[in-house]
């Protein structure tokens, strides 16, 4: 429903879903999760346009009416968003083709996702990769090996490593 509108708002037809709708792909619908339980999708129009997220973030983003309506909204992002996703992340992508509507997704490949949410750091941010940590969906020793190719201080670079080791020891 997201990417209909999105593309019938914006005239777009291919997207990257970042943030944690990124997981959404590999889900059947019927699972109800830490993993799953998301209201929001980020997404990044492929043209990269700041325009085209900023129509996103107004017409479908959090409080507006269609979020009223759906219970779900979207937030338009640009390619700059994913601050600490490794370099590469885009070709690493998962992409679906929903030809039922005419679009495109690209889903942030799942280890890029774990380390663009715990190098924001915010509290849901690393309680979804704490659940994403124990879903068996990723590996620590892939992780670990994209680390130092995150742009970031060695400092945050250490903590990041400390946090990954301590989500996989749990």
């Amino acid at each position: 429903m997201i990417l209909k509108a999105a593309r019938d708002i914006t005239g777009e037809s291919a997207f990257y879903i970042i943030g944690s709708a990124a997981i959404l792909h590999i889900f059947d619908g019927s699972e109800t999760n830490l993993l799953t339980r998301s209201v929001e999708a980020d997404l990044i129009a492929l043209s990269g346009d700041p325009e085209i997220a900023d129509t996103l973030s107004v017409i479908m983003g959090e409080l507006s009416p269609f979020h009223a309506k759906h219970h779900v909204y979207a937030d338009g992002l640009t390619f700059d968003t994913p601050a600490y996703a490794p370099p590469g992340w885009q070709e690493r992508a998962v992409e679906v083709h929903y030809k039922d509507i005419g679009v495109t997704a690209h889903f942030m490949e799942l280890h890029d996702l774990f380390l663009s949410k715990l190098g924001a750091g915010r509290p849901k941010d690393l309680e979804f990769c704490e659940a994403l940590a124990h879903s068996g969906y990723v590996s620590n020793t892939e992780l670990e090996s994209g680390l130092p190719t995150v742009q970031c201080t060695t400092a945050q670079r250490k903590l990041l490593g400390q946090r990954i080791r301590q989500m996989f020891s749990n």
